[in-house]
């Protein structure tokens, strides 16, 4: 057997096999509530591929304008989605030996927008905040979830909530967690919300320090449209 031969088998034998992770993408949206990531900045779409391969998680999500690429482990739905231009969420659903990569691409099915108005406000002072959420439907609606999250920082206690909704049609539960003061509100499976202005609520106190509400955040669904959330 000739020496060039031998060496040829012996580079067949040692060379590492070439895994090709095959993804399913979800262009122009991204998580409604990102999980706790890594973040990266600064990358090409390829290079956060790679990355996600080299970290061996199973999701990414990037953004070709900021060109940001945050990896992480997560159950992926199209139900914890939203439509955002120029970002991409992409999960890997097996692995091959072959040295081609191939990926497939999902559509995103785009939601129409809810059909109601929403504000916000916050009033009260160093010692008590009272933040509102006003609601105004144009159409009956058949179901509603409203969620407020306020983290307990700086002395905040006593948390409660209320509204002007009707009780025998939407149930609420307020949840005190280590970090978190968890409001929410739902309308009953079966019952409906008359075209009108409502408001929801969560008042708590304060021990005399300023304390900003730009980390409280809310979260709006009304089954088959598009979730509004945003911050106080």
């Amino acid at each position: 057997m000739s020496i060039l031969l031998l060496l040829l088998l012996l580079f067949l034998l040692i060379i590492s096999s070439i895994v090709c992770i095959r993804l399913d993408c979800y262009n122009n949206a991204s998580l409604i509530f990102l999980p706790t990531a890594m973040l990266y900045n600064n990358l090409t779409l390829l290079s956060c591929q790679c990355l996600l391969i080299q970290q061996q998680k199973s999701t990414f999500q990037y953004n070709s304008i900021e060109q940001t690429c945050y990896l992480f482990d997560y159950s992926l739905s199209v139900t914890n989605l939203q439509i955002t231009r120029n970002s991409r969420v992409c999960y890997y659903n097996q692995t091959t030996t072959t040295s081609v990569y191939s990926e497939t691409t999902t559509s995103l099915t785009i939601l129409p927008y809810p059909p109601i108005t929403v504000s916000t406000s916050v009033t009260g002072n160093n010692y008590y905040t009272v933040e509102k959420i006003l609601l105004k439907n144009t159409v009956v609606l058949t179901s509603l979830i409203i969620t407020i999250s306020v983290p307990k920082n700086l002395g905040l206690s006593s948390p409660q909530f209320y509204g002007n909704y009707w009780p025998e049609n939407m149930n609420s539960t307020l949840t005190s967690t280590n970090d978190y003061i968890i409001a929410i509100f739902y309308l009953m499976n079966g019952r409906t919300m008359q075209s009108q202005t409502w408001d929801f609520n969560v008042q708590f106190s304060l021990s005399g320090l300023s304390r900003s509400t730009s980390n409280d955040t809310y979260f709006i669904q009304i089954e088959s449209f598009q979730s509004i959330n945003g911050h106080f």
